[in-house]
């Protein structure tokens, strides 16, 4: 048991908080069920510990990769080597171990999985609601849907202003103004990219009310713990067509599998996209 335990192939979740992983739950159910060698661990991180960690995975030659969350997805670019989807919007999700090479390969699969959700969806104009790595990849995915119109909206003026000058088109706006701009613009799409309504807060919200929604067509929570957040409610009160955001996370964990060459992957893909069902 001891040697089999050894020959594992590991991944791991880099995130600061402590909690409950979805990730972990659905790569595990694959394992067990396709019975292949695989283990996802949720790996805690604090700020301070956070080159010592990258050092260790690296170290380490049954690492094929990681995932990177809250607060980690702008901070980790400098420490990988970018793909082009990474290079235009500046910020990784997952990363491929090159133990041969001794890199990191940085990729950005979040946009992808914001992509998909939308793919049948009318779009000219759209909100997104935050300015951290998920926001970026947003903004690229609606760039590269075509959008016209992308309206950016956050608490804080500088992550804001960051994003902005990789997409200089953009147009910035403070999140307390985000009602008012809905109930006077009609919007085909928001997109809420912050942890407003995520476990252990779910009662919080981004600050729109169920009159300005009504002027939005879709709204997509990337926010997954829970699955019907409080925006969700309100949105489908609004009669929006709402999106979860389980859906992003399967999408982007789909494509994760075909970046880490993972066995039977064709197999852990239709096991992970049962969970969308």
């Amino acid at each position: 048991m001891r040697q089999q335990r050894e020959q594992k192939m590991k991944l791991y979740l880099l995130k600061q908080k402590p909690g409950p992983g979805m990730s972990k739950r659905m790569f595990d159910s694959a394992a067990q069920e396709l019975n292949i060698e695989i283990e996802y661990r949720d790996l805690v991180t604090p700020r301070d510990y956070f080159q010592r960690v990258l050092k260790k995975l690296m170290d380490d030659p049954q690492v094929a990769g990681f995932n990177v969350t809250i607060p980690y997805k702008v901070d980790i670019k400098d420490a990988v080597e970018p793909d082009e989807d990474v290079a235009a919007c500046g910020a990784v999700n997952c990363v491929r171990v090159d133990h041969e090479r001794g890199v990191f390969q940085g990729f950005n699969t979040d946009y992808k999985g914001i992509m998909h959700p939308l793919k049948d969806l009318t779009i000219h104009s759209a909100i997104v609601a935050g300015a951290g790595g998920a926001a970026r990849a947003a903004v690229y995915a609606l760039i590269k849907r075509g959008v016209s119109s992308i309206y950016l909206f956050n608490r804080t003026e500088q992550p804001a202003q960051q994003i902005q000058t990789i997409f200089p088109h953009i147009a910035v706006h403070p999140l307390e103004k985000l009602d008012s701009f809905l109930k006077t613009q009609a919007t085909d799409c928001l997109i809420n990219t912050t942890p407003l309504g995520m476990n252990p807060n779910p009662r919080t919200c981004l600050p729109v009310s169920v009159d300005a929604l009504k002027n939005c067509s879709t709204v997509f929570d990337v926010v997954y713990k829970p699955l019907q957040t409080k925006l969700l409610t309100l949105a489908k009160t609004a009669g929006c067509h709402c999106i979860n955001g389980l859906e992003m996370l399967v999408e982007q964990h789909a494509e994760n599998v075909k970046i880490w060459n993972l066995p039977e992957k064709e197999a852990i893909i239709q096991h992970l996209l049962r969970y969308k069902r």
